[in-house]
Protein backbone atom coordinates (compact mmCIF):
# COMPACT_ATOMS: atom_id res chain seq x y z
CA UNK A 1 0.00 0.00 0.00
CA UNK A 2 1.47 3.12 -1.08
CA UNK A 3 2.49 5.56 1.99
CA UNK A 4 0.00 8.73 1.92
CA UNK A 5 3.10 10.73 3.13
CA UNK A 6 6.68 11.31 2.23
CA UNK A 7 9.51 12.44 4.86
CA UNK A 8 12.55 13.88 4.52
CA UNK A 9 15.13 14.18 7.20
CA UNK A 10 17.26 17.75 6.93
CA UNK A 11 19.86 19.69 9.19
CA UNK A 12 19.58 22.95 9.15
CA UNK A 13 21.86 25.89 11.27
CA UNK A 14 20.70 28.41 14.34
CA UNK A 15 23.23 30.13 15.03
CA UNK A 16 26.30 28.67 15.50
CA UNK A 17 24.72 24.94 15.89
CA UNK A 18 23.59 22.43 13.46
CA UNK A 19 19.93 21.30 14.15
CA UNK A 20 18.07 18.24 13.26
CA UNK A 21 14.51 18.08 11.57
CA UNK A 22 12.75 16.43 9.62
CA UNK A 23 9.94 17.38 6.86
CA UNK A 24 6.45 14.85 6.53
CA UNK A 25 4.70 16.19 3.21
CA UNK A 26 1.35 14.50 1.72
CA UNK A 27 2.07 12.15 -1.41
CA UNK A 28 -1.49 13.39 -2.61
CA UNK A 29 -2.69 17.02 -2.91
CA UNK A 30 -1.38 19.75 -0.31
CA UNK A 31 -3.35 22.27 0.91
CA UNK A 32 -0.79 24.95 1.44
CA UNK A 33 -0.83 24.67 4.95
CA UNK A 34 2.05 23.69 7.10
CA UNK A 35 2.27 22.83 10.43
CA UNK A 36 5.41 23.54 13.04
CA UNK A 37 5.58 21.49 15.98
CA UNK A 38 7.47 22.67 19.27
CA UNK A 39 8.54 19.95 21.70
CA UNK A 40 8.35 20.87 25.60
CA UNK A 41 11.63 21.13 27.38
CA UNK A 42 13.30 18.46 29.58
CA UNK A 43 15.39 17.16 26.71
CA UNK A 44 12.62 15.66 24.42
CA UNK A 45 13.76 14.46 20.93
CA UNK A 46 11.74 15.97 18.18
CA UNK A 47 8.70 12.71 17.44
CA UNK A 48 8.14 13.73 21.54
CA UNK A 49 6.76 11.33 23.89
CA UNK A 50 5.12 8.19 22.53
CA UNK A 51 6.47 9.22 18.79
CA UNK A 52 3.53 12.15 19.30
CA UNK A 53 4.64 14.57 16.38
CA UNK A 54 5.64 12.06 14.15
CA UNK A 55 2.13 10.12 14.40
CA UNK A 56 0.60 13.48 14.33
CA UNK A 57 2.78 14.93 11.03
CA UNK A 58 1.55 11.24 9.28
CA UNK A 59 -2.34 11.92 10.03
CA UNK A 60 -1.96 15.38 8.95
CA UNK A 61 -0.51 14.12 5.97
CA UNK A 62 -3.55 12.52 4.74
CA UNK A 63 -5.72 15.82 5.51
CA UNK A 64 -2.51 17.70 3.03
CA UNK A 65 -0.58 19.73 5.44
CA UNK A 66 2.76 19.80 5.21
CA UNK A 67 4.63 19.57 8.69
CA UNK A 68 8.15 20.04 10.71
CA UNK A 69 9.09 18.95 13.59
CA UNK A 70 13.00 19.42 15.17
CA UNK A 71 15.87 18.75 18.43
CA UNK A 72 16.13 22.41 19.94
CA UNK A 73 20.47 22.57 19.77
CA UNK A 74 21.12 20.19 22.82
CA UNK A 75 19.26 18.13 22.28
CA UNK A 76 18.55 14.93 20.24
CA UNK A 77 20.70 15.13 16.89
CA UNK A 78 21.42 18.64 17.12
CA UNK A 79 25.07 20.44 18.73
CA UNK A 80 25.28 22.16 21.51
CA UNK A 81 24.56 22.66 24.80
CA UNK A 82 21.15 23.99 26.42
CA UNK A 83 19.46 25.62 29.32
CA UNK A 84 15.91 25.51 29.52
CA UNK A 85 14.06 27.94 31.40
CA UNK A 86 9.92 29.48 30.34
CA UNK A 87 11.62 32.83 30.91
CA UNK A 88 14.17 32.05 27.64
CA UNK A 89 12.39 30.22 24.70
CA UNK A 90 14.47 28.83 22.50
CA UNK A 91 13.17 31.05 19.83
CA UNK A 92 16.34 31.22 17.54
CA UNK A 93 16.36 27.90 16.89
CA UNK A 94 12.28 27.79 16.73
CA UNK A 95 12.92 30.87 13.79
CA UNK A 96 15.28 28.28 12.07
CA UNK A 97 12.81 25.47 11.92
CA UNK A 98 10.11 27.64 11.01
CA UNK A 99 12.97 29.14 7.80
CA UNK A 100 13.45 25.37 6.56
CA UNK A 101 9.58 24.65 6.68
CA UNK A 102 7.57 27.63 4.75
CA UNK A 103 10.69 30.13 3.68
CA UNK A 104 10.20 33.45 4.60
CA UNK A 105 5.61 33.12 4.24
CA UNK A 106 4.59 32.17 7.75
CA UNK A 107 1.27 33.44 6.50
CA UNK A 108 0.21 29.70 6.28
CA UNK A 109 2.01 28.16 9.16
CA UNK A 110 0.63 26.99 12.33
CA UNK A 111 2.27 26.95 15.52
CA UNK A 112 1.65 23.88 17.92
CA UNK A 113 3.52 23.75 21.19
CA UNK A 114 3.79 21.52 24.27
CA UNK A 115 4.73 23.68 27.77
CA UNK A 116 7.60 24.83 26.76
CA UNK A 117 7.23 24.05 23.27
CA UNK A 118 4.19 26.30 23.72
CA UNK A 119 5.89 28.79 25.39
CA UNK A 120 8.59 29.43 22.55
CA UNK A 121 5.77 29.21 19.76
CA UNK A 122 3.88 32.59 21.52
CA UNK A 123 7.15 34.24 21.32
CA UNK A 124 7.90 32.59 17.39
CA UNK A 125 4.30 34.07 16.73
CA UNK A 126 5.74 37.42 18.46
CA UNK A 127 8.13 37.66 15.74
CA UNK A 128 6.58 36.30 12.95
CA UNK A 129 2.87 36.35 11.91
CA UNK A 130 1.72 32.87 11.65
CA UNK A 131 -1.94 31.57 10.57
CA UNK A 132 -2.30 30.22 14.39
CA UNK A 133 -0.81 28.77 17.38
CA UNK A 134 -1.97 25.65 19.51
CA UNK A 135 -0.55 26.64 23.15
CA UNK A 136 -0.55 22.78 24.81
CA UNK A 137 -0.91 22.48 28.84
CA UNK A 138 2.01 26.23 29.09
CA UNK A 139 1.63 27.85 32.05
CA UNK A 140 0.93 31.15 31.52
CA UNK A 141 3.82 32.84 32.60
CA UNK A 142 3.77 36.81 33.38
CA UNK A 143 -0.22 36.90 33.51
CA UNK A 144 0.46 37.58 37.12
CA UNK A 145 3.03 38.39 39.13
CA UNK A 146 4.45 37.32 42.36
CA UNK A 147 3.22 39.36 44.43
CA UNK A 148 -0.38 39.27 42.93
CA UNK A 149 -0.24 35.38 43.42
CA UNK A 150 0.73 36.18 47.42
CA UNK A 151 -2.06 38.40 47.51
CA UNK A 152 -4.35 35.15 45.90
CA UNK A 153 -2.76 33.06 47.98
CA UNK A 154 -3.68 35.54 51.47
CA UNK A 155 -7.50 35.59 50.30
CA UNK A 156 -10.43 33.72 52.19
CA UNK A 157 -11.24 31.42 49.20
CA UNK A 158 -7.71 30.09 49.24
CA UNK A 159 -7.25 29.83 53.31
CA UNK A 160 -10.43 27.78 52.74
CA UNK A 161 -9.22 25.00 50.37
CA UNK A 162 -6.53 24.78 52.70
CA UNK A 163 -8.62 22.15 54.90
CA UNK A 164 -9.27 20.11 51.77
CA UNK A 165 -6.27 17.79 51.22
CA UNK A 166 -6.53 17.62 47.08
CA UNK A 167 -6.59 21.70 47.12
CA UNK A 168 -3.21 21.49 49.49
CA UNK A 169 -1.80 19.22 47.07
CA UNK A 170 -2.36 21.22 44.12
CA UNK A 171 -0.96 24.33 45.94
CA UNK A 172 2.15 22.51 47.09
CA UNK A 173 2.66 21.87 43.40
CA UNK A 174 1.98 25.54 41.77
CA UNK A 175 4.03 27.29 44.81
CA UNK A 176 7.20 24.49 43.64
CA UNK A 177 6.70 25.10 40.40
CA UNK A 178 6.59 28.63 41.00
CA UNK A 179 10.23 28.66 43.28
CA UNK A 180 11.78 27.04 40.76
CA UNK A 181 10.62 29.11 37.91
CA UNK A 182 12.13 31.85 40.18
CA UNK A 183 15.26 30.21 40.86
CA UNK A 184 16.25 29.08 37.09
CA UNK A 185 15.39 32.51 35.80
CA UNK A 186 17.93 33.93 38.33
CA UNK A 187 20.24 31.45 37.11
CA UNK A 188 19.74 32.26 33.59
CA UNK A 189 19.56 35.30 33.52
CA UNK A 190 22.99 35.26 35.32
CA UNK A 191 24.91 33.21 32.78
CA UNK A 192 23.07 34.26 29.78
CA UNK A 193 24.11 37.86 31.08
CA UNK A 194 20.46 39.49 30.51
CA UNK A 195 18.67 41.61 32.70
CA UNK A 196 14.88 40.93 32.03
CA UNK A 197 12.87 39.04 31.22
CA UNK A 198 11.08 37.59 27.83
CA UNK A 199 7.02 36.83 29.66
CA UNK A 200 4.11 34.86 27.58
CA UNK A 201 1.81 37.41 28.44
CA UNK A 202 3.63 40.03 26.39
CA UNK A 203 3.94 37.86 23.32
CA UNK A 204 -0.04 36.83 23.55
CA UNK A 205 -1.09 40.22 23.89
CA UNK A 206 0.79 40.87 20.35
CA UNK A 207 -0.76 37.70 18.89
CA UNK A 208 -4.48 39.14 19.67
CA UNK A 209 -3.63 42.04 18.11
CA UNK A 210 -2.47 40.61 15.44
CA UNK A 211 -6.10 38.62 15.48
CA UNK A 212 -4.18 35.06 14.86
CA UNK A 213 -6.60 32.17 16.30
CA UNK A 214 -5.44 30.74 19.00
CA UNK A 215 -6.38 27.34 21.45
CA UNK A 216 -5.47 26.50 24.67
CA UNK A 217 -5.96 22.51 25.52
CA UNK A 218 -5.36 21.87 29.08
CA UNK A 219 -6.11 18.39 30.91
CA UNK A 220 -8.66 19.35 33.47
CA UNK A 221 -5.88 17.82 36.44
CA UNK A 222 -2.84 20.32 34.99
CA UNK A 223 -1.84 21.96 37.62
CA UNK A 224 -1.09 24.75 35.10
CA UNK A 225 -5.03 24.69 34.14
CA UNK A 226 -6.00 25.68 37.75
CA UNK A 227 -3.25 28.46 36.92
CA UNK A 228 -4.65 29.99 33.56
CA UNK A 229 -8.33 29.82 35.24
CA UNK A 230 -6.85 31.57 38.06
CA UNK A 231 -5.33 33.87 35.97
CA UNK A 232 -7.58 34.49 32.94
CA UNK A 233 -10.34 35.85 35.97
CA UNK A 234 -8.41 39.23 35.87
CA UNK A 235 -5.21 40.98 34.97
CA UNK A 236 -4.30 41.18 31.93
CA UNK A 237 -4.72 37.62 30.63
CA UNK A 238 -8.47 37.98 30.91
CA UNK A 239 -8.26 41.45 29.26
CA UNK A 240 -6.76 39.76 26.16
CA UNK A 241 -8.54 36.85 26.38
CA UNK A 242 -12.05 39.15 26.43
CA UNK A 243 -9.83 41.42 23.58
CA UNK A 244 -9.63 37.88 21.04
CA UNK A 245 -12.78 37.14 21.73
CA UNK A 246 -13.77 33.95 19.57
CA UNK A 247 -10.47 33.89 18.14
CA UNK A 248 -9.35 32.50 21.65
CA UNK A 249 -10.52 28.37 21.95
CA UNK A 250 -9.96 27.01 24.99
CA UNK A 251 -10.76 23.16 25.39
CA UNK A 252 -10.29 21.01 28.61
CA UNK A 253 -10.06 17.15 28.29
CA UNK A 254 -10.49 14.79 30.96
CA UNK A 255 -7.35 13.89 33.00
CA UNK A 256 -4.03 14.99 32.28
CA UNK A 257 -2.07 16.31 29.47
CA UNK A 258 1.26 18.21 30.93
CA UNK A 259 3.84 15.86 30.39
CA UNK A 260 2.16 13.45 27.51
CA UNK A 261 3.33 10.75 29.00
CA UNK A 262 -0.05 8.54 28.19
CA UNK A 263 -1.00 7.22 24.75
CA UNK A 264 -4.29 8.87 26.10
CA UNK A 265 -2.94 12.68 26.31
CA UNK A 266 -1.31 12.24 23.16
CA UNK A 267 -4.17 10.94 21.02
CA UNK A 268 -6.30 13.93 22.69
CA UNK A 269 -3.68 16.69 20.98
CA UNK A 270 -3.57 14.94 17.79
CA UNK A 271 -7.67 15.03 17.34
CA UNK A 272 -8.28 17.84 19.38
CA UNK A 273 -6.14 20.26 17.19
CA UNK A 274 -6.73 19.22 13.60
CA UNK A 275 -10.43 19.95 13.56
CA UNK A 276 -9.32 23.12 15.29
CA UNK A 277 -7.36 24.30 12.44
CA UNK A 278 -10.06 23.22 10.00
CA UNK A 279 -12.45 25.06 11.57
CA UNK A 280 -11.30 28.32 12.75
CA UNK A 281 -8.13 28.74 10.92
CA UNK A 282 -8.28 27.24 7.28
CA UNK A 283 -11.65 29.69 6.89
CA UNK A 284 -10.06 32.52 8.10
CA UNK A 285 -7.20 32.09 5.70
CA UNK A 286 -9.82 31.32 2.99
CA UNK A 287 -11.50 34.68 3.31
CA UNK A 288 -8.14 36.84 2.89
Amino acid sequence: MKLQYSEQPQYFTSGNETLFGVLTEPTGSSNGMNVLTICGGGWIPSPHRGSMWVRLARKYAEHGYRSYRFDYHGVGESTGSIFFDMDLPPVEDAQAALQALSGDDHSRTVFIGTCLGGRTAAALAHATNPAGVAFLAIPVLGAKTTADLAKIAMSPRIFRNLFKAEHRRQYKRIAMRRAKRIVSAFRARQSHGLDGKRRFIDDFELVVRRKTPCLFAYGAQDPEYAEFLEASKQGRLAKALERAGGLAQVVVVPGRLHGFGTAEAQQHVIDLVLPWIEDHVGPRLDQK
